[in-house]
């Protein structure tokens, strides 16, 4: 099964992120804030937000001494856009970490090839982009994921 609704990715991501809190001892807070006019039907990649959460957790929260919070949200207008946000290390600081071990570095390359195949097989292109928060006035540090996809209905 390659798209479900979005209902059903929501549920499965609430359940990720409360086992995670528990692995990680509370170590970090986490918001769901899908808008109301956000059609919960609609059908996306499975896991396709997941995947981003974990690195938020795993890559930006978890080597900061405090832990943080990462934040996704849904919006739609004629696409469905998805934004994951945390206030971790941010990307600069997680590109100066060396021969981790917890990290294959692939992910956003894999996340490439399957957004082509999708939009080969499929005609469903999502647009993708990764900013970077670091603020040197403030030293606020995270990262910012945006997707943005065709709605597609069940």
């Amino acid at each position: 099964q390659v798209f479900i609704p979005l209902e059903e990715e929501l549920e499965f991501l609430e359940n990720y992120l409360l086992l995670q809190k528990l692995r990680y001892k509370e170590r970090f807070e986490y918001e769901i804030d899908c808008a109301k006019i956000v059609n919960r039907e609609i059908q996306i990649p499975k896991m396709l937000i997941q995947g981003y959460v974990e690195n938020a957790i795993k890559h930006g929260l978890m080597p900061k001494p405090e832990g943080g919070k990462v934040t996704i949200k849904i919006t739609q207008t004629d696409k469905l856009q998805i934004t994951i946000e945390d206030n971790g290390v941010g990307m600069k600081a997680t590109s100066k970490v060396k021969n981790r071990s917890d990290s294959t570095g692939k992910g956003m390359r894999i996340n490439k090839q399957i957004f082509d195949l999708l939009e080969e097989l499929y005609k469903y292109k999502i647009l993708f982009m990764v900013e970077n928060l670091d603020n040197i006035d403030t030293e606020e540090t995270g990262t910012r994921i945006l997707l943005e996809l065709p709605i597609k209905e069940s």
